[in-house]
This record gives structure tokens, C-alpha cells and sequence, in this order.
């Protein structure tokens, strides 16, 4: 996942004016603080997509998902610890491709935790549907 030759980090260093490991510390720091902007965050999201696939596939393995949206999600958004169970128990999928991917961060910035202003003639994919219909069928 992510593969960055050497002269692609040096670049990378001397492009941010990062000389030693407090000036990358101070910058990882200010690249957190900057994913509070909601359009930041949304960069950011975008770009972990192609980042975390392999080069020759079109969509990235479920497992490599749930842990990136665990990692990247979970504190923001009430829907992901259900929608990683609900993917781990019901095994709807086995690839999360970019639509998938894109669309959840969308979900879960639309659609309230209850449920209550989903609207199943909407787009969104159908894992969705099915995740909406399972959470309702267990009461969750």
C-alpha cells in the first residue's frame, strides 16, 4: 500500500522544508489540525483511495476498507462502528470500489444515525440499501 521511492520522499521533505524529524513532527501536526476543514477532510479521503489499492485493481479489499475507515472515520461519524459490523457479519461484499468508498463519507455525513432521513429512492449503492435494511431488521 502507498509506495513512495526515496527521491519521491526527499521531494516530498524539501517541498514541506522539513530538514530533520521535529520539523516533520510539527508538520504532521499541522496536517492533522487542517483535516478539522471539512473540504480538507474530504481531499484527504478522496486521495486514500487510490493510495491504499494496488495499482492493477479497480477496487481496494474489503478488509484493507474496514481498517482505513476505522482509522480514518471512526471518531467522526456514529455510522461507522455499525457499518463495519454489519459488513463483517454479513459478508455482503468482498471489494469496496471508489463509488462505494466515496459514497460513504457522503452517508454518513447526510443520513442521521437513526435512520430516520434515509430515503431508499435515493442513489446510493446498493450496500447501502442493504446496510440501512439490516440495521432495521435488528433493531439497531
Amino acid at each position: 500500500m502507498g509506495y513512495f521511492t526515496k527521491d519521491e520522499w526527499m521531494d516530498g521533505m524539501r517541498n514541506l522544508n522539513v530538514t530533520n524529524n521535529e520539523d516533520l513532527k510539527a508538520k504532521i501536526f499541522d496536517m492533522e489540525e487542517s483535516l478539522q476543514d471539512e473540504r480538507q477532510f474530504k481531499d484527504f479521503y478522496s486521495f486514500v483511495f487510490p493510495f491504499a489499492k494496488t495499482k492493477t485493481q479497480k477496487s481496494m479489499d474489503v478488509e484493507v476498507a474496514l481498517a482505513l475507515w476505522e482509522i480514518v472515520l471512526k471518531d467522526r461519524y456514529a455510522h461507522v462502528p455499525l457499518f463495519i459490523d454489519f459488513i463483517r457479519k454479513q459478508e455482503p461484499i468482498k471489494v469496496v470500489n471508489k463509488d462505494q468508498w466515496t459514497s460513504f463519507l457522503d452517508f454518513c455525513k447526510v443520513i442521521s444515525v437513526d435512520l430516520s432521513n434515509f430515503d431508499p429512492l435515493s442513489s446510493w449503492p446498493v450496500l447501502f440499501d442493504e446496510y440501512v435494511e439490516w440495521r432495521r431488521d435488528n433493531g439497531l
